[in-house]
């Protein structure tokens, strides 16, 4: 098998190697912002004034970086809005077909496991919410399948429930659409996704009792009804067949992700790229701060002729003009 295999318990690994990529980012961003705002002020003094022409390099390199930041900002926005509208819809949609009597028996047989059940033809089982989680099923799962495999499915609910796997996954959501140039990002979420789906079977193997042979079944039937309608119930048929092979194990051992070379090699890349740019960048902003306030120093302007006799670098000299009476 291609590409390196990570173990699933390594996540805080991935989520510090993403954080020092933010901050290296983040580094760059605040040199180059820092930098273009004392260009800036030195720019729109009153005697000086400094083409963009000038700076070609800087010009560029900022606006680069403003647009990015500019393009990571509204994907960012745009994930929100979608996720914040998603659970409004799904909220009001639940409200007005909830059966309360169904609730009360699932409660009654599964004490330990309080979820909601709504009246659709459409075989649901799916766990929702981010300060508040719910589990949500359909009346066509309780009719679809046996009383043992519903128990595993929702003992498979309680486990997203029990990980925080809602909240999770809206984070891996954010880092893919803040990191969307970088491709391991978009791998890691891919396969993160998947590895809460097994983490959620084996905590309804260990933890509740459930058997493998009721989730596979439970996932077999599932399968059929999307293939007569696969619009209806939106199943990821690669995912799923790999979570009913790996139930078909005798020893369910935890699965290990896959990470191509090709998308470690390109974050590398950027990485350094990056952490390249950010170094001289909050050094130039120092030495330019340095070299300016002792330019200050040196410089004693009384009028614009003096500005112009005085020689001084241009950029590099904050004007205090005060008049001579």
């Amino acid at each position: 098998m291609n590409g390196f295999q990570l173990r699933a318990q390594y996540n805080a690994l991935y989520a510090l190697g993403l954080i020092s990529l933010f901050l290296i980012f983040a580094t760059y961003l605040g040199g180059a912002i820092q930098s273009a705002y004392q260009e800036m002020v030195f720019w729109c003094s009153r005697f000086v004034i400094v083409s963009w022409i000038e700076r070609p390099a800087m010009t560029i390199l900022i606006l680069l970086v403003a647009i990015l930041g500019c393009s990571i900002l509204l994907r960012l926005i745009r994930l929100t809005l979608r996720e914040w509208h998603g659970i409004r819809m799904l909220t009001r949609w639940v409200g007005a077909r909830r059966d309360i009597e169904q609730e009360k028996i699932l409660n009654q047989r599964y004490h330990d496991i309080r979820c909601w059940v709504i009246r659709d033809e459409r075989p649901i089982a799916v766990t929702y919410g981010v300060l508040r989680q719910r589990i949500l099923i359909t009346s066509a799962l309780i009719t679809l399948v046996t009383a043992k495999e519903l128990g595993s499915i929702l003992s498979h609910e309680a486990g997203h429930l029990h990980y925080h796997h809602p909240v999770k996954r809206l984070l891996w959501s954010c880092l893919k659409e803040a990191f969307f140039f970088l491709p391991l990002v978009r791998d890691m979420t891919r396969d993160m996704i998947d590895m809460q789906e097994y983490a959620a079977d084996t905590h309804a193997i260990t933890r509740h009792g459930s058997k493998a042979m009721h989730l596979k079944s439970g996932l077999s039937k599932l399968i059929r009804f999307s293939l007569a309608s696969p619009v209806a119930t939106g199943c990821q048929f690669t995912a799923t067949y790999r979570r009913l092979a790996w139930l078909a194990q005798e020893n369910n051992t935890a699965p290990r992700l896959v990470i191509s070379f090709r998308s470690v090699l390109i974050t590398s890349i950027l990485g350094f790229l990056l952490l390249t740019l950010s170094l001289p960048s909050a050094r130039a902003v120092g030495d330019h701060t340095t070299e300016a306030a002792s330019y200050c120093e040196l410089a004693e302007l009384h009028s614009p002729d003096d500005v112009i006799q005085s020689k001084l670098p241009a950029g590099l000299v904050r004007i205090n003009y005060t008049p001579i009476q």
